[in-house]
């Protein structure tokens, strides 16, 4: 096994010598590299190409088979936003093993699927987030996730003693509407103006 120091791995293969029989074996890698700051595994290819991937990408796309529901559709992996890399292991001259921080081992990334992943790592992102909304899930880490709410709510408690003064602001501004109302209706216009716009998450 291939173990990652602190800064990075980088791993020079040797497989131009060996005997292709098909056009998709043409391809393989040349160059792996781990940045270990950033959580971004480099791969230049055979073809000249350069990929970078970030860890979560990476998990997210496992091929495992445990990461495959019965159909062998992928499965919805949430929570991985700061995974790691722990291990980058060769398999044969064909595909490369990759071992992620939260115990998940058992992906093996042949050179045409990670060379797929790379030129459709955009659509591929954009669609895992979308997929991870509509089921009412998130990229943060589940206790990462606990936090953020707990913070939240206790600044609402903060709020909360100042909530009489604004229910009384709240029934003064509704009459000053009602009033304002009446004054438009009387011109034959009633408009309506929405609070904000719609915002998308990032």
């Amino acid at each position: 096994m291939a173990s990652l120091s602190a800064a990075s791995l980088l791993l020079r293969t040797t497989l131009g010598a060996r005997v292709l029989t098909t056009a998709a074996d043409q391809l393989w890698a040349t160059a792996i590299m781990y940045r270990s700051a950033d959580k971004v595994l480099e791969v230049e290819f055979s073809t000249g190409e350069r990929f970078s991937y970030p860890a979560e990408y990476l998990r997210a796309h496992s091929p495992a088979a445990e990461a495959r529901d019965l159909r062998g559709r992928p499965k919805v992996v949430s929570g991985r936003r700061h995974v790691g890399l722990v291990g980058v292991q060769p398999v044969g001259s064909y595909a490369v093993r990759l071992e992620f921080d939260d115990l998940h081992r058992n992906g093996i990334y042949t050179w045409p699927y990670l060379h797929e992943l790379g030129q459709h790592k955009l659509s591929r992102m954009r669609q895992y987030i979308r997929t991870l909304r509509e089921r009412g899930l998130s990229r943060e880490p589940p206790r990462l996730r606990a936090r953020r709410t707990a913070a939240a709510g206790g600044a609402s408690q903060q709020l909360a003693g100042g909530g009489q003064q604004q229910q009384q602001s709240a029934t003064l501004s509704q009459q000053q509407g009602q009033q304002q109302q009446q004054h438009n209706s009387s011109d034959g216009e009633v408009s309506s103006a929405a609070a904000g716009g719609t915002m998308t998450q990032r």
